[in-house]
């Protein structure tokens, strides 16, 4: 799971998200960096609506996964895709 707890605008369409992200019931800090890709201007009355695209890296051997390191590497990168409205 991941939990922001702080979000920086950096630009008209791009945000900085900070905060925890727990794998294997261990938990460490991870930035998440996210670009808005679509805004709905047709979206349904009275509600605000957004698309997300977003990455960020975190080291496996952080959180006890050691395995397989010469053909995955330590470093991975995370990315995600999200719709978010609000009503």
């Amino acid at each position: 799971t991941f939990r922001s707890d702080k979000v920086i605008r950096t630009g008209d369409t791009t945000l900085t998200v900070d905060g925890l992200i727990t794998l294997r019931g261990i938990t460490r800090p991870m930035t998440l960096d996210i670009t808005v890709t679509d805004r709905r201007p047709d979206a349904p009355p009275g509600t605000r609506y957004a698309r997300f695209r977003g990455s960020g890296k975190i080291k496996r051997s952080e959180f006890g996964m050691t395995k397989f390191v010469d053909m995955v590497g330590d470093t991975v990168e995370i990315s995600i895709r999200a719709d978010a409205w609000r009503r």
